[in-house]
């Protein structure tokens, strides 16, 4: 699961057309979050929290108890 974490993070910084968001530390964490735990989701289902960064972007989701 780690190794497919960093492969997926791997690929969204390549895929990025701009020079300015090839490197993690320039990249916007909230939108790796938010690419990450929806690939997560769908591989492993729901219920995953995706934490990136130094200053840490998040994109967290919820469902309430019926």
């Amino acid at each position: 699961m780690q190794q497919r974490a960093l492969r997926l993070t791997r690929s969204l910084l390549d895929s990025s057309s701009s020079p300015k968001t090839t490197t993690i530390s320039r990249y916007n964490p909230t939108h790796l979050a938010r690419a990450l735990k929806k690939q997560f989701d769908l591989l492993y289902g729901p219920a995953w929290h995706c934490v990136v960064g130094t200053g840490f972007g998040s994109f967290v989701t919820h469902s309430p108890l019926i």
